[in-house]
């Protein structure tokens, strides 16, 4: 059993970790998880067989099944209620099988909550330049409640214009390929600064925490022993090279050797 959840559960957790994986598919991601645990659910039988043919060297009969049965005593106020009795199987169907299945369900769905309160928030930035005025502006009042500090009570009529502005452009129509626009033309990102805000909230809001513990793994082998001399910033960096490892491996050293080795001249020239 363990082996199918945990390959399902690998697989998912590998395209979550994605870095062009959105709020939309996380949510789906785990909706399918939750119906593959209530699947799994009516397959303790199908479950029971495969471990039986996997442990061969293992007793195939529950240890339950072994011991007797032990007749609860009755007393003159107990209820004539009869107390059920339950075989070998039945009992780890019940106090394990279901537990296990039940515990997983439970947490699947606080994080697919969580990331479904975050979806209905933005989801209407992810596909901006589609939607209608009407739905653009319930949309952005419901924005603007869940962060009144960060934007303007009254920046309604400046998405509006942003979608007018949009249907001129020629431009991706994706959240982050308007962002990227944005942020290369200063004019238009003072001309739009609430809706500049609202895209790099949603931008860089984390789908998964795997980066930032990633983080900490990275520094905890950088910052060692070997290195308990070293000042913030360098451990800093290094673990920023370390982690960025894709970029750091396509970076040109020999032109930052160059570059390092004429400034280092231009010093010792100044001071000689």
């Amino acid at each position: 059993m363990w082996n199918r959840i945990l390959q399902r559960f690998q697989n998912c957790s590998t395209l979550l970790q994605s870095m062009q994986v959105d709020f939309r598919a996380t949510v789906a991601m785990f909706l399918s998880l939750e119906d593959f645990m209530d699947q799994m659910r009516d397959r303790f039988e199908e479950v029971g067989r495969a471990a039986k043919n996997i442990m061969l060297d293992v007793a195939q009969a529950y240890s339950a099944e072994g011991t007797r049965i032990r007749q609860p005593k009755h007393r003159a106020d107990d209820s004539s209620t009869l107390h059920v009795i339950l075989t070998g199987s039945e009992k780890f169907w019940v106090e394990s099988f279901l537990t296990i299945i039940n515990q997983v369900h439970t947490s699947l769905q606080q994080r697919r909550v969580a990331y479904q309160q975050l979806s209905d928030n933005f989801a209407f930035l992810w596909t901006i330049a589609d939607n209608n005025a009407t739905q653009l502006r319930i949309d952005v009042e419901h924005i603007i409640s869940r962060y009144p500090k960060d934007l303007d009570a009254n920046c309604i009529d400046e998405f509006l214009h942003f979608l007018d502005f949009l249907s001129y452009l020629n431009v991706e129509r994706s959240a982050q390929a308007i962002m990227r626009y944005m942020r290369q033309n200063d004019l238009v990102e003072l001309t739009f600064p609430n809706v500049a805000v609202a895209l790099r909230i949603f931008l860089t809001l984390p789908v998964m925490v795997c980066e930032a513990e990633h983080s900490f793994l990275k520094m905890a082998l950088i910052k060692n022993h070997l290195r308990s001399t070293l000042m913030q910033d360098k451990p800093n960096a290094l673990a920023i090279l370390s982690i960025e490892s894709d970029v750091t491996r396509a970076l040109n050293f020999e032109s930052i050797i160059d570059t390092f080795t004429t400034r280092k001249k231009k010093m010792l020239s100044i001071y000689n």
